[in-house]
């Protein structure tokens, strides 16, 4: 096959043609061609293939030979490049498209999470999979574990891991701050911009991107602390506290990250959560509380010295408890952090 009708030129091209269309109707005709090549099956086959061959060429070309490990992440880093250059692609076009005067759609704005969720489509199944097994309690393999220090060793080595870069992920991370930010974006697609901060923040290897930036932290909290003391609905309640919570975990328990200084403003969460009433995000509320307090236990003791916050949440968490018949085991953390 010619370069010229390789997949990933194919690929490429609408890519491009996203990138460089001047009107709204032109943009979204090329971003629905994209999709479509980018979620088909076959197209991903195909370019994974082609990346292999690539690779074996490039040997045979250089008389060299490689591991099948090695193998493995040089194709990685092939199909990486494409995705790559897709994702800034995409980022652009939805950046000209904002700046734009004609009035957006959801579709304009859910845009980027579609691309996300189409390029990291295999990593996403392998975190399932993995899941999913051990929650069941059969045995599964392990890939190998990373920290935060040697993350970019693993990246391409470990099938759980995305294809993006540190600079795609905070790209993205930038576009939906900046669009929930904008009361006429939030009209149109709020929920789907959350949806799109509670998958950036559902990763350790997204999460770990933008984890040592405070301000970018700051900048998350910020935008779920508006949301939580506002009217909004059940849906957007529910995912914006999955967001803190998975935002929490993923940099306390998960990427050991510092995050002393943040610990007040997601204990003045908690609690104005709790406020609401709404039994409902107490998966949610607790699971956080637990890693907070289980990590910094004397700081929490010092922002909770007048007790009578700490009683509002012992309180809140029994009542929970007798509401509760699944979902236990994190009132169970609960009142041993507690204790």
């Amino acid at each position: 096959m010619s370069t010229s009708n390789s997949t990933s030129n194919r690929i490429l091209q609408a890519s491009k043609k996203l990138r460089n269309a001047t009107k709204i109707t032109s943009r979204r005709e090329a971003a629905n061609q994209l999709l479509q090549l980018l979620t088909s099956k076959d197209y991903r086959k195909k370019l994974k293939k082609e990346a292999i061959i690539k690779v074996k060429n490039s040997c045979l070309s250089s008389s060299s030979s490689k591991s099948d490990e090695e193998t493995s992440t040089t194709v990685n880093r092939v199909i990486r490049k494409v995705y790559r250059a897709v994702m800034e692609d995409v980022i652009n076009a939805t950046s000209d498209s904002l700046k734009s005067k004609v009035k957006l759609t959801q579709i304009d704005l859910n845009l980027p999470l579609k691309v996300l969720n189409a390029i990291d489509s295999e990593s996403d199944l392998a975190i399932s999979s993995l899941t999913d097994v051990q929650t069941k309690g059969k045995w599964f393999y392990v890939p190998e574990p990373f920290t935060f220090e040697s993350f970019n060793r693993y990246r391409d080595t470990n099938s759980t891991l995305t294809y993006l870069s540190n600079k795609d992920i905070n790209l993205l991370l930038n576009y939906c701050l900046v669009s929930l930010r904008r009361r006429d974006l939030c009209d149109i697609a709020e929920q789907d911009l959350f949806n799109l901060l509670l998958k950036l923040c559902s990763r350790s290897d997204y999460v770990s991107a933008f984890g040592t930036s405070n301000d970018l932290i700051f900048n998350i909290i910020e935008e779920i602390h508006t949301r939580m003391i506002s009217n909004i609905s059940s849906t957007l309640a529910k995912t914006v506290i999955e967001t803190l919570y998975n935002l929490v975990h993923h940099l306390v328990v998960k990427l050991g990250i510092d995050i002393q200084m943040f610990v007040r403003p997601c204990l003045g969460l908690i609690l104005d959560c709790i406020k609401n009433d709404v039994p409902s995000l107490s998966k949610h509320i607790y699971g956080i509380a637990v890693d907070v307090m289980a990590t910094y236990p004397e700081l929490c003791s010092s922002i909770f010295k007048d007790d009578e916050n700490m009683s509002k949440l012992y309180s809140y968490a029994t009542k929970c408890w007798s509401l509760s018949r699944h979902d236990r085991d994190v009132f169970v953390g609960y009142f041993s952090a507690h204790l």
